[in-house]
């Protein structure tokens, strides 16, 4: 089965973030990686949106970062979120 891992992930991921569940969502990010897949631009949206849902925005800077060191950023993967100001 191909590509079922990036279903399975992505569906955690979006459901933490809608859910508020960010530490899980962080959780699932990093397992999947731990496990040597790759996240798309999907998964890194999904842990963005869990980041902007919890108001972290330092984190969902660094997450951006990591996203264009990966080369992973489309602009509809950065939520409204993203032009308030990270102290």
């Amino acid at each position: 089965m191909g590509c079922t891992w990036t279903v399975i992930y992505g569906t955690l991921l979006a459901v933490c973030a809608s859910n508020t569940k960010l530490e899980e969502a962080e959780s699932y990010f990093n397992w999947m990686k731990d496990e040597g897949h790759s996240p798309n631009v999907f998964h890194y949206s999904y842990l963005l949106n869990a980041y902007s849902i919890s108001g972290n925005y330092r984190k969902a800077h660094e997450l951006v970062q990591d996203m264009k060191s990966a080369r992973r950023l489309l602009g509809f993967s950065l939520p409204p979120m993203y032009g308030a100001e990270v102290e």
